[in-house]
């Protein structure tokens, strides 16, 4: 597989907006790396490379941790880098959390439009599926079979009928993750939001950072056709990048999220 160039931020852009988890104010700023020392979030006084090992198995949500600090809801924000071929960058997120904003990567996307590309010294291998991968959980599968670029099928499937059942399958190039996954974005029952802000999960309760589902269905309309499952393409593609190597394989999804995301990135990494 022919190795891909490093890849930076041509200058430094930043978004903010109010933490799901914690329910505060937060900021990431995009700082463009001068070596290829991959990518690596900053909280506080303390760096958070994005490594395998450093990821955290949380519920709902991708984090990173490294000593006592760590990094959560970064899966939006990789999955842009990962199609944006950024390689190495700095991530200054002083408050722990990156903000969900509108639910989907689109406002990230056009930040890091704003910021620009630029390559830097240096060559990366794509992480590739070289034979089959399954990995299996809860009702739900996730496949990878090989393949020179990344195309994802998703097979949502909910009993719920207001979210019901969605297939989709893309091959994932740049056009296509900016006009069909980036748009898309996270959903949840309203009921459920209820449930997590009594358990305290959950501190923010704005409903313009997701697409919620009423008892009697979604309001508005919705962005892209079968969003339900282009978001849990979004997440997928997001995952994928916790090695901070763009991945090739045609990854098959059934009902699937991130933890067998995670359990699936883990298999590749040892083949």
């Amino acid at each position: 597989m022919k190795s891909l160039p490093r890849r930076t931020l041509a200058s430094p852009v930043e978004f903010s907006g109010i933490g799901v988890f914690s329910g505060g104010g937060t900021v990431v700023r995009l700082i463009p790396a001068e070596e290829p020392n991959g990518i690596i979030f900053v909280v506080g006084d303390t760096f958070i490379p994005l490594a395998i090992e450093n990821v955290l198995d949380l519920p709902n949500r991708t984090a990173l941790a490294a000593n006592e600090s760590r990094v959560e809801v970064v899966e939006h924000l990789l999955a842009c880098l990962h199609i944006a071929g950024v390689t190495d960058l700095i991530i200054e997120c002083p408050a722990g959390e990156v903000p969900l904003l509108d639910g989907s990567a689109l406002p990230i996307w056009r930040v890091i439009e704003k910021g620009g590309l630029k390559d830097i010294p240096g060559y990366i291998a794509p992480l590739v599926a070289h034979s089959p991968v399954y990995v299996e959980g809860d009702e739900a599968v996730l496949i990878a079979l090989p393949a020179d670029e990344l195309r994802v099928s998703y097979f949502l499937a909910y009993d719920d009928p207001r979210i019901g059942c969605e297939h989709t399958s893309l091959i994932i190039s740049e056009e296509t993750f900016a006009g069909e996954i980036v748009p898309a974005r996270s959903f949840i029952e309203a009921e459920r939001v209820q449930r997590l802000v009594e358990d305290g999960v959950v501190k923010s309760t704005d409903a313009s950072q997701a697409l919620v589902v009423y008892p009697d269905g979604v309001r508005g309309a919705f962005r892209v056709e079968k969003e339900f499952a282009k978001h849990k393409i979004l997440d997928l593609i997001g995952d994928l990048y916790l090695t901070g190597r763009p991945v090739h394989g045609h990854f098959i999804g059934l009902r699937s999220g991130h933890g067998l995301n995670r359990e699936m990135i883990r298999k590749i990494i040892t083949m």
